[in-house]
């Protein structure tokens, strides 16, 4: 089984488990926006693009498990109309792909690895976990 596990995030990633043991990170794919405060937006032909490789391995069933994203208290309204849409945007591009979607709370992931909310403690599991990864950006902490 191939599973793609995705944050959702404009600076989130894909990551991409293949049945050979090999992993894949790739950053979200972005492009401009326009005017406004929120200056990019996911590119969902470069979406398109990171999930079709996964649709070619015959006899091989895909996963893909996207985090869910919930409002935080303080963001503001801009912040959290891109997160919407930037989920729906993903959810969108899978289901045109005919992928399966599991989505997944931050806390159902991190229970299961015995995590907190420490991101600092999360990105050092994944070191733990993937030391082949290169996961020493902060911003590779989910």
């Amino acid at each position: 089984m191939i599973i793609v596990g995705i944050d959702p995030g404009l600076t989130g990633a894909i990551a991409t488990s293949w049945p050979n043991g090999n992993y894949e990170v790739a950053d979200m794919p972005t492009m401009a926006k326009g005017k406004g405060r929120v200056k990019t937006q996911v590119n969902p032909a470069g979406l398109v693009n990171i999930l079709k490789h996964v649709q070619h391995w015959e006899n091989q069933s895909v996963q893909v498990v996207l985090e869910r994203i919930n409002a935080m208290p303080g963001q503001g309204v801009a912040s959290m109309f891109s997160m919407g849409d930037t989920f729906g945007c993903i959810r969108g591009v899978c289901a045109g792909m005919l992928l399966p979607i599991q989505i997944i709370t931050p806390p159902q992931w991190k229970k299961h690895y015995k995590l907190g909310s420490d991101k600092e403690i999360v990105r050092a599991r994944a070191i733990e976990l993937f030391p082949e990864q290169p996961l020493s950006r902060k911003k590779d902490h989910n």
